[in-house]
């Protein structure tokens, strides 16, 4: 896998994957999508955290359960924008249903760039979250949906993100 970093057990299989190369994504927009996949489920609670590196993080608690799939999350309806020129910490941690403790965790970086370099191709200009938001879409659940699932696999395999 080349998605982001894990903080897991090493007896235990991964079951969150961050859709984010391992050395980071680019963005032009302020309120890119953030999306991670969840390949067995997830009974509990799920915690999202996003800051500029050494800062605090802002957290959002979301309720579980969730069954296998893509979740995201879109900034814009939480209120949260990017700065440009400023590389964030994006952090995910699945919690245990019976204790809220952290079972896993995975964690990618996130930049965005000023407006200037936006492309009309972005996937071929290296901007990994504006690629990412032509492909999909973030209901109010937060379940995603890829508007074309098999040229949002090819783009993840492209990348190397995935299983």
């Amino acid at each position: 896998m080349g998605a982001g970093t894990r903080n897991i057990p090493s007896d235990a299989a991964s079951d969150l994957l961050l859709l984010v190369p391992a050395d980071g994504g680019l963005t032009t927009q302020a309120f890119p999508p953030l999306i991670w996949r969840l390949t067995r489920g997830h009974r509990g609670n799920v915690i999202v955290k996003l800051n500029p590196l050494g800062t605090t993080a802002t957290e959002l608690h979301i309720m579980g359960p969730f069954p296998p799939g893509d979740y995201g999350l879109d900034l814009s309806r939480s209120n949260f924008l990017l700065d440009t020129d400023q590389v964030y910490l994006w952090q995910l941690e699945l919690l245990d249903p019976n204790t809220d403790a952290v079972v896993e965790r995975s964690s990618g970086l996130i930049e965005r760039l000023p407006e200037e370099f936006r492309s009309d191709t972005p996937a071929a200009a290296g901007l990994w979250f504006d690629a990412l938001s032509e492909l999909v879409d973030i209901g109010l659940s937060g379940r995603v949906q890829a508007t074309n699932p098999a040229v949002l696999e090819q783009f993840l395999n492209s990348a190397g993100v995935g299983p």
